[in-house]
């Protein structure tokens, strides 16, 4: 689109497994302000196929002064680099981040620039009941009135609602992509310890999709677990704590939804959720105790 300026840039990775995009892009083509600037849409092909997204999207009734087009990042797979070759591929200035399986509310996009205008980095709220059946959703929320945090540490905005000034993301060279996972939380530490302002924007709720299958959760947890390593190892000299008593917590955690996971799904999928990111962190404890 000739002579288009773009200020609003919303990156979106989209994996091999896209089934649920049509839902955010509909959400997203429905937001009830769209904005006056100029909003591109980049769909960043990380496994998926590139042809099959560009179809998806054009059946999409746009607003008028949107832009929506697909890059193929597939050179590298993973989350962090289809993040990154997304928001390089654009002049906005304000980029914001959402996930293909996930949805939108009706003022996400207006909620979380609106908190640009003096924040450096931003977040939504979260919502996990919506796409989540048999009370998935209803345990270990996090997210839904402050933000998050992590090894008793500094909070952070997980990169699924996350709203970022494009001059940070070039100060932080983005994210770091050695991260498969918890690049969300490394990144938000480093703006914050570059000065960046974090706000909270309660206009811009995100409904997350869980995983539904017990054993996917356990894994998803496992694997969090693991990458826990070398985000502690980074960030304890700036204050990130984990020890023994931590894992005595999580124990006493698995145990405590033991007890409820006869009473509904929501339990069970707390002690998979639980189990998993526990054994996870006792195959690395000795890793994450080591000075």
């Amino acid at each position: 689109m000739k002579g288009f300026e773009v200020s609003v840039a919303i990156v979106i990775p989209v994996g091999p497994d896209y089934g649920h995009l049509p839902e955010q892009l509909a959400a997203l083509a429905g937001q009830e302000d769209p904005l006056e600037a100029g909003v591109e849409v980049v769909l960043s092909c990380n496994g998926s196929d590139q042809a099959e997204v560009e179809r998806l999207t054009a059946r999409v009734e746009w607003p008028a002064n949107w832009r929506v087009r697909a890059i193929d990042s597939s050179e590298r797979r993973g989350p962090s680099h289809a993040r990154n070759a997304g928001w390089r591929s654009t002049a906005a200035t304000f980029v914001v981040f959402c996930d293909a399986d996930d949805l939108v509310g009706p003022t996400w996009l207006a909620g979380l620039v609106g908190e640009l205008e003096s924040a450096e980095l931003a977040s939504g709220v979260f919502d996990y009941k919506r796409l989540n059946p048999g009370g998935v959703g209803t345990w270990g929320e996090v997210g839904v009135a402050s933000l998050p945090r992590k090894f008793r540490h500094l909070p952070f905005v997980p990169s699924g609602n996350l709203g970022a000034h494009r001059a940070l993301l070039e100060r932080l060279d983005g994210f770091d992509e050695s991260f498969d996972r918890s690049e969300d939380v490394d990144f938000s530490w480093r703006a914050q310890y570059s000065g960046a302002r974090v706000a909270l924007a309660p206009g811009a709720l995100l409904s997350v999709r869980r995983r539904e299958s017990g054993d996917a959760l356990f894994q998803q947890a496992r694997e969090d677990a693991h990458f826990d390593v070398p985000l502690l190892h980074r960030h304890r000299e700036h204050g990130a704590l984990w020890s023994l008593r931590d894992l005595l917590r999580e124990a006493a955690g698995v145990a405590v939804a033991l007890v409820q996971a006869p009473f509904g799904g929501g339990y069970r999928a707390k002690l998979s959720t639980r189990s998993g990111r526990f054994i996870g962190h006792v195959l690395a404890a000795p890793q994450m105790l080591r000075g």
